[in-house]
């Protein structure tokens, strides 16, 4: 037989959702784990209420009438903000301990990390071959300047016309993934609790400074 849940601020949840919270129905969502152990969170009502949210890979929260969960997800009753309520799934089955949780933000944060450093790698790469370029173009454009003295042949063009292909050579450093990618972590690098921004530190300490949850 299949096991639900009615999630809301009068739901069978075995934490409490607060009264201050009120964009979280009364019932606003059904959990559900089907004969073969999978998990689902289902939004009760429908495109007229304040919504369902699972949070994707990226960090981003998504509308959702019903879809397959784990106890990794993160769900969010309500449109964001004071009034909504987010947790972690796990918290269905273990309410109180953030253990599970913290070691995954530790997990999520070492592969965060693991990203960035391979982004300021390539980047650096970039900035030697950037740096490389220049010298040589430096040094073709005081060639053709001496040889233009020399010959006494007109060379006002030469510097313009290498600089402007060296620009278009150029390998431009990716600080559009860098800046995704801090935004990414931003969005994840949250309690599992109270869901206030935690610092890299407090991740690593496994404890939230605001709301002193610990894992």
């Amino acid at each position: 037989m299949p096991y639900e849940i009615i999630i809301g601020r009068n739901g069978q949840q075995p934490f409490t959702i607060p009264g201050t919270c009120e964009a979280v129905s009364h019932q606003h969502a059904l959990f559900t784990v089907d004969d073969n152990g999978n998990w689902f969170i289902e939004d009760i009502k429908g495109p007229h209420g304040n919504g369902t949210f699972v949070q994707d890979v990226n960090g981003e929260f998504r509308r959702i009438q019903k879809k397959m969960i784990d106890r990794d997800s993160i769900i969010r009753l309500g449109c964001g903000g004071h009034n909504s309520f987010t947790f972690f799934a796990n918290r269905i089955i273990a309410p109180d301990n953030f253990s599970y949780e913290f070691d995954l933000l530790h997990h999520r944060l070492r592969a965060l990390q693991q990203e960035q450093a391979a982004l300021e790698a390539i980047n650096e790469k970039k900035a030697k071959k950037i740096k490389t370029i220049r010298a040589a173009s430096g040094v073709i454009t005081l060639g053709l300047l001496a040889y233009a003295a020399v010959m006494k042949s007109p060379a006002g063009f030469a510097p313009a016309a290498i600089s402007g292909a060296v620009t278009a050579l150029l390998p431009a450093p990716d600080q559009k993934h860098l800046k995704a990618l801090a935004e990414k972590k931003k969005a994840i690098l949250v309690c599992p609790k109270c869901f206030s921004p935690i610092s890299e530190t407090a991740v690593n300490n496994r404890v939230c400074p605001l709301c002193k949850a610990k894992g």
